[in-house]
């Protein structure tokens, strides 16, 4: 194994001196064994099928120390790299060097913090090809189809079955229905039940434009951005009748929530608006109310059942079962809903004398107690000693579709190639002069930073746009006479400080042009909006994420252009 490892370096030492002064070739066979390591660790984490219920699944390797440990290998072998690298420098050597071969050093090692920083990214490759195989989205989508409309079956709360939930068939799926008794207009048709009144009204909608938008009014029902500078509100019109149509007992046919993946687990969310068009709500009230329209046990207890096998095969805690769950619901001549049961697992679940046998005669002779709507008597009345664990199956999809989602493109790609690209100007810089001068260029960076933060403070330029620019500019003008000195158009008597300008040009280069298209977005504000009363998009608006491809690409331009400035330093004399 040493004869060949001597071989190997030996060949490249005489045809590719570069790489093997940086040992670019063992660093990145080394990396791509522990990235194939990482893949496979990545890929069986979630055989564990209880990990997606954790809600934070994408972000999983931190919590199991997967991140941790990639730093530590990364640490390590860094570490290792370093000390061989620094055994030579043929730059300080005066080693004839070429600026090709400068930039080329810059670049190995961008590549080399790459490839041994970002072990993590194939871990989370690893999880997501798994995911990717055995949960894809189209099996996703259908299993969460299949919920929701078995969960119209799993009565947890009285909200979700009361009339004010219908949206079909017509003219509920263009109708709103107030439950607020201080808007119920009770001289015009309205229906109770119990304490509850409901009264139906037909919808009027307008488009406004944002900037003329006032406080609702008392016959607003809801309002919706239509497009940047455009609202949709909606409005009561007139109240209709259907006092014919619907009773107002509690039934399925009322049902219209999404469970999971909707608003809520068996309770409404507050955020969810209370009329809107095109509202899932009505697909959902179609697919129940078609189901129960049909009128076939076997389908409904073939849903049913599917539903139990899904929720077994993640461990979703629950005690009922086909036959028993069918007989509770299958009332065919209006399926009311005559039973209540527990969101909660089995073992949290209070016991009861009776036990989960207890049918609904037994259950139908309790004594109704309290008020409110949890103390409703008619759900006290028809409260049963089943539970089902809607909380933790809905984690489980949550989790399912936030790891298919989740993309490394998204934030992780740009962290990891903008910490690379910090390590690697850090790393030249270094290579070029020497520990001092880097330390020094530290330091008077920071006392820039410090003085310009100083004056702005004392001269009270942060306000408003205007503070900005003048910051701005300030830090631009600043910037510049750096970059300007580092390349010599000032004559400095010293050597040394030419060289602190250098290193603190190659490593603050890229926030330099960040700067500036900063600079041109705060211009670009001023310009008044168009006719659609829309903003004029700024370019770094218009560039969105790829603006870390521009500055990358310009940082590398920027480095191969400057190598002739280090190469002439290099050559000053010594003063």
């Amino acid at each position: 194994m040493k004869n060949f490892i001597q071989r190997v370096n030996h060949y490249f030492l005489e045809r590719y001196p570069l790489l093997w002064n940086t040992r670019l070739y063992w660093m990145l066979f080394s990396c791509a064994l522990v990235h194939g390591c990482f893949y496979l660790f990545g890929y069986h984490t979630f055989r564990n099928a209880a990990l997606f219920k954790q809600y934070n699944a994408p972000e999983l390797f931190i919590e199991n120390g997967a991140l941790l440990f990639s730093i530590v290998i990364s640490v390590l072998i860094l570490v290792v790299w370093l000390l061989v690298l620094f055994r030579n420098n043929a730059f300080k050597n005066f080693y004839p060097t070429r600026k090709r071969q400068l930039f080329g050093s810059f670049f190995i090692y961008f590549l080399v913090f790459v490839v041994a920083t970002t072990f993590y990214i194939s871990y989370i490759a690893g999880y997501k090809q798994f995911v990717g195989q055995h949960y894809p989205a189209s099996w996703l989508k259908t299993k969460r189809e299949q919920a929701n409309l078995a969960a119209a079956f799993l009565p947890f709360s009285l909200d979700a079955y009361t009339i004010n939930n219908k949206r079909y068939p017509a003219p509920f799926d263009t109708l709103y229905c107030e439950t607020n008794e201080r808007n119920i207009n009770f001289s015009k048709p309205y229906l109770t039940r119990d304490n509850d009144e409901y009264q139906f009204y037909s919808v009027e909608k307008k488009v406004i434009r944002q900037v003329d938008a006032t406080a609702a009014d008392e016959k607003e029902i809801n309002r919706a951005p239509l497009t940047d500078s455009l609202l949709t509100v909606y409005y009561k019109e007139a109240v209709v009748d259907v006092s014919g149509l619907v009773n107002t007992e509690p039934s399925f046919y009322n049902y219209s929530r999404l469970n999971f993946g909707g608003d809520g687990i068996g309770y409404p969310d507050e955020e969810t608006p209370v009329y809107q068009e095109g509202d899932r709500r009505k697909a959902m009230n179609k697919k129940v109310h078609d189901l129960l329209q049909r009128n076939h046990p076997g389908e409904i207890k073939k849903l049913l059942e599917n539903f139990l096998e899904f929720a077994r095969e993640f461990k979703i805690s629950t005690n009922l079962t086909a036959e028993k769950w069918l007989k509770l619901m299958y009332h065919p001549t209006d399926f009311k809903v005559t039973y209540f049961i527990s969101n909660s697992s089995v073992e949290a679940l209070s016991p009861n004398p009776q036990g989960a046998e207890m049918d609904v005669a037994a259950v139908a002779d309790a004594t109704p107690v309290g008020n409110g709507r949890d103390n409703d008597p008619y759900y006290l009345k028809h409260k049963m000693n089943y539970c089902f664990d809607a909380y933790d199956l809905n984690r489980l999809f949550t989790g399912m579709e936030n790891v298919l989602d989740f993309s490394v493109f998204d934030v992780i790609i740009y962290v990891a190639i903008w910490v690379a690209f910090a390590l690697a100007c850090l790393l030249f810089a270094f290579r070029i002069t020497n520990l001092r001068l880097l330390l020094f260029s530290g330091i008077t960076a920071a006392v820039i930073g410090i003085l310009i933060a100083l004056l702005v403070l004392v001269l009270g330029l942060a306000n408003g746009r205007q503070g900005e620019k003048t910051i701005a500019y300030l830090v631009f003008a600043v910037g510049t006479m750096i970059l300007l000195g580092s390349v010599s158009v000032f004559r400095f008597r010293r050597k040394s400080i030419q060289g602190i300008l250098i290193n603190i040009s190659l490593v603050g280069i890229v926030p330099y042009f960040l700067l500036i298209l900063l600079i041109i977005s705060l211009h670009q504000r001023d310009y008044p909006p168009g006719g659609g009363y829309e903003a004029h998009p700024t370019i770094l608006e218009v560039l969105g994420v790829y603006w870390n491809y521009v500055l990358l690409a310009l940082g590398f331009l920027f480095m191969m252009l400057y190598t002739a400035v280090i190469r002439r330093w290099r050559a000053l004399p010594e003063r």
